[in-house]
């Protein structure tokens, strides 16, 4: 379980298709679709690469495993956090059933 939670879960979506020259892009299945309480942190990380420093912010989302099991790489998120409606894309995700949550590291917007 999560200790605290600071923002609400409200959709998981799949990945869709991108936008072509024969194709318009099309928007994923839904995964799951409801409110759940999770803990988003967000911490400033440095890029160094070919003598450039780039400061990045990452964002970590904690989601319960009875929601967070269905997550891939890829999906778009959508939750609420400080009253804003946000969308984001997961990037690594680490299920750990034993925990009884999934973190996930949410892409760069």
């Amino acid at each position: 379980m999560i200790p605290a939670s600071n923002a609400t879960l409200t959709k998981i979506a799949a990945v869709g298709t991108s936008d072509d020259y024969d194709h318009t892009a099309t928007a994923g299945a839904t995964r799951w679709e409801s409110t759940i309480g999770v803990y988003v942190a967000e911490k400033l990380v440095e890029n160094i690469a070919a003598s450039k420093i780039d400061e990045l912010v990452e964002t970590r989302m904690e989601i319960p495993y009875t929601v967070g099991k269905n997550v891939v790489r890829g999906d778009t998120l959508t939750y609420l956090k400080d009253g804003s409606t946000l969308q984001r894309k997961a990037g690594t995700v680490w299920h750990n059933q034993l925990v009884g949550r999934v973190r996930v590291i949410l892409e760069t917007a």
